[in-house]
């Protein structure tokens, strides 16, 4: 199923509006796009239409021979949770992982950035400590973070553009020495800049597809690599 919505009403009046697309065609970008447009037909407002040409250019239909670069995950059951930052603390994290690394005053280090260091770095230390393997070597760890095509493109890719334009890069730590959020943090930055001006620019130069299969070719390769080497974050 493509797309599935669903209105409930509710006996005190309220209502809510349940809405679930498949990934496969859209990205969380594509979701905004119908949701604003949405909202502004209902109101009567203007916005600009969505784009449902430029995607289908890039990315048009075929076969895709049979791989898997999907992360594998435990049967076992997961719990979530929601953490929240304070602007306040995100900045102090910014400034602290800034004045590390001394050797670059241009660098800014984003609150994505930061975040998701804080976050991949906690992990690996649970991750050490649930498998009890503190006195074994450490095992490396692939951070697989997405990143939005549309901006990356030259020309760029309207933002109104309908489908799934978003793709994986990877980052990875391999000695205990890379898990310090500076460290981290540089080493995101430098995975998408590897990624912007070696490979972004390629979905539009060499079409879609080619890009597509090298990229899973070589998602797949990390992924053997890493079955037994440690934790994996994504």
């Amino acid at each position: 199923m493509l797309l599935l919505l669903r209105f409930t009403l509710f006996s005190c009046g309220s209502t809510a509006i349940t809405i679930s697309l498949t990934h496969k065609i859209v990205d969380f970008n594509t979701l905004i796009i119908f949701l604003n447009t949405w909202t502004a037909i209902t109101t009567g407002n203007e916005i600009a239409l969505p784009d449902l040409t430029v995607a289908a250019a890039l990315f048009p239909p075929r076969e895709i021979p049979g791989m898997s670069g999907s992360v594998k995950t435990s049967d076992a059951k997961f719990t979530s949770r929601r953490f929240i930052f304070e602007a306040s603390k995100i900045e102090e994290l910014k400034t602290k992982i800034k004045n590390k690394i001394e050797s670059e005053s241009e660098f800014h280090p984003s609150r994505v950035e930061v975040v998701v260091a804080l976050i991949w770095k906690c992990a690996l230390k649970a991750s050490i400590e649930i498998s009890g393997s503190k006195t074994t070597s450490f095992k490396r760890s692939i951070l697989f973070q997405a990143v939005n095509l549309r901006t990356r493109m030259e020309p760029a890719v309207p933002e109104t553009a309908v489908g799934n334009l978003v793709w994986p890069f990877s980052v990875t730590v391999e000695e205990e020495s890379h898990v310090a959020l500076h460290e981290m943090v540089k080493r995101m930055r430098k995975g998408i800049m590897d990624f912007i001006e070696n490979k972004a620019e390629r979905f539009k130069e060499e079409g879609g597809f080619k890009v597509v299969m090298e990229n899973l070719k070589e998602r797949v390769e990390i992924l053997k690599g890493n079955e037994n080497e440690g934790s994996l974050c994504e």
